[in-house]
C-alpha cells in the first residue's frame, strides 16, 4: 500500500533511515523538508506491507505545476533487492502522470572516487533505466555533488525544457545567495 506520510512518519524516517541511506552532503535539513511540505511544494510517500515500511520517496513539486523532482528514494535496508524501489517508482509514475514526468538525480559515474564507487553509481543509473528513465543530457552540480539528470515519463522531452524545469525546482528549494553559490546546471556538449 502506498500513501502520503504523516509529519511524525517523515521525522521518524528521516532520523531512522535517511541519515543512514544518504551521504550527509546530500541530505537536506529536516526543517527545510518540513517547510516545503507546509508550503505544498514537497510530498513524502511510503510503501507499506502489513503495516511495515518497505520503501519511501520524497518528491519536490513546484506549486505552479510542471515536472517533479525525485529528491530521495530508498528501500529500507533489510528490504533491498526485493522490488520495493521499482514498485515505488511505478506508483510515483502514475501519481505524477499529468505533471510532465519525474526528474531524477543520479550521481555521475565520471566523478566517482574510485572504481567501486563508480560501479555503485552505474548500478543506480541501471536501476532507473530498467524502470523506464532516460538520460536527458542535463548535468548538475548541487552542493559539490555531480549529477546526471534522468527523466521518467511517457514522452521524450527536450534537454532545454528539462534544464528549465530542474532550475525552477531548485530555485524553489534553495534561496539566494545559496543557489548562485552552490547550484550549476548545464547540458552535455
Amino acid at each position: 500500500m502506498f500513501r502520503e506520510l504523516t509529519s511524525d512518519e517523515v521525522r521518524d524516517i528521516y532520523n531512522r533511515y535517511m541519515k543512514q541511506d544518504f551521504p550527509p552532503q546530500e541530505l537536506k535539513p529536516l526543517k527545510n523538508i518540513e517547510r516545503m511540505r507546509e508550503r505544498g511544494e514537497y510530498s513524502c510517500y511510503g510503501s507499506f506491507e502489513d503495516g511495515r515500511l518497505k520503501a519511501y520517496a520524497f518528491v519536490a513539486e513546484p506549486r505552479g505545476g510542471g515536472m517533479v523532482l525525485l529528491d530521495y528514494l530508498a528501500a529500507v535496508s533489510d528490504e533491498r533487492s526485493a522490488g520495493h524501489g521499482s514498485r515505488m517508482l511505478g506508483f510515483l509514475r502514475e501519481d505524477c502522470a499529468g505533471k510532465g514526468g519525474i526528474l531524477i538525480e543520479a550521481e555521475d559515474p565520471a566523478f566517482a572516487a574510485d572504481e567501486a564507487d563508480g560501479e555503485i553509481r552505474r548500478r543506480r543509473i541501471r536501476f532507473y533505466d530498467k524502470n523506464g528513465s532516460r538520460d536527458t543530457g542535463v548535468r548538475a552540480v548541487v552542493f559539490a555533488t555531480e549529477y546526471v539528470i534522468l527523466h521518467l515519463g511517457k514522452e521524450l522531452v527536450r534537454p532545454e525544457q528539462i534544464l528549465r524545469e530542474y532550475e525552477t525546482i531548485y530555485r524553489m528549494m534553495v534561496p539566494e545567495p545559496y543557489y548562485s553559490r552552490n547550484i550549476r546546471i548545464s547540458m552535455e556538449k
